[in-house]
């Protein structure tokens, strides 16, 4: 049985990849909260911060959205293309 690497059960799964693109977006807009706090420390701009944790919250939002309304599909990792992965009818 071959080696799947996690790469390719990300890139063979579409919500896989969409949950990985939303975290991934996730991570970015939370780290550059945070940083926008340490960099101005005396000076804290409500509007920045106010704006940041709404977009955090739209993101956790689509996120939970998205992993309660998509069914699952799922790809074989060897499969060149979703066309040719499904059973012909």
């Amino acid at each position: 049985m071959p080696t799947v690497l996690a790469a390719e059960i990300v890139l063979t799964s579409p919500n896989r990849l969409i949950e990985s693109l939303i975290l991934a977006l996730l991570i970015l807009v939370l780290g550059l909260l945070v940083l926008a706090v340490i960099v101005k420390i005396r000076i804290q701009h409500r509007s920045v911060i106010t704006g940041g944790l709404t977009l955090i919250a739209l993101i956790l939002a689509l996120f939970l959205f998205n992993g309660s309304t998509v069914t699952p599909v799922e790809l074989p990792p060897q499969a060149a293309s979703a066309v040719t992965a499904l059973p012909s009818s």
